[in-house]
C-alpha cells in the first residue's frame, strides 16, 4: 500500500510580450506540486515535483 502526500504548490508565471502592429500579450502559469510518496510495506519515501498543468491566455 501506499500514500500520496501533495506538500505545497505554486505557479511558474511567465508573460509574453510580442511587439507587433496589435502588441500581443501571452500570458502561461504553469503549476508545480510538490509531492511525497510512501511506500508503507517497506517505508521507502521519495519526494518530486511534479508538473501538473499550463494555464494560458492567449
Amino acid at each position: 500500500m501506499v500514500r500520496l502526500f501533495l506538500l505545497s504548490h505554486y505557479f511558474n508565471c511567465v508573460i509574453f510580450i510580442r511587439p507587433d502592429e496589435n502588441y500581443i500579450i501571452n500570458y502561461e502559469a504553469a503549476l508545480r506540486v510538490k509531492t511525497r510518496l510512501v511506500n508503507k510495506r517497506t517505508g521507502e519515501i521519495k519526494e518530486q515535483e511534479v508538473y501538473l498543468y499550463v494555464l494560458k491566455n492567449i
